[in-house]
């Protein structure tokens, strides 16, 4: 029985070898790039281009690079454990990221 997220955080991270602070750390800067891009990086690259580089590289690279090193060790540990094909789960996360990029350029050319 889980209690709530960190219950269900501290159970798979038990499971597959994690550690559970990196997956929470993890998830809590991927949510964060949205808000951040809206509201600190836009006004900061209109004001200061120079500061912007500063501060949102280690930013963008917290949210982007690592994370997608951590979220594919994760999966890949999981198809591991529980037995199901880790080369379908990419195809189809890249499948649907390809489709949300086209998507998303065609609503950026209507209206940007």
């Amino acid at each position: 029985r889980f209690d709530g997220i960190h219950d269900c955080l501290r159970h798979r991270a038990g499971q597959t070898g994690f550690k559970k602070y990196a997956i929470a750390f993890q998830g809590t800067v991927m949510a964060c790039i949205g808000p951040f891009l809206i509201y600190v990086y836009e006004p900061m690259l209109k004001e200061n281009v120079t500061l912007a580089i500063i501060i949102g590289a280690p930013v963008l690279s917290a949210g982007f690079i690592s994370g997608c090193g951590l979220c594919e060790s994760y999966v890949e540990r999981i198809s591991r454990r529980f037995n199901f094909e880790y080369g379908s789960t990419r195809f189809w996360g890249s499948f649907g990221y390809a489709i949300a990029t086209f998507i998303a350029g065609l609503l950026f050319s209507k209206n940007p």
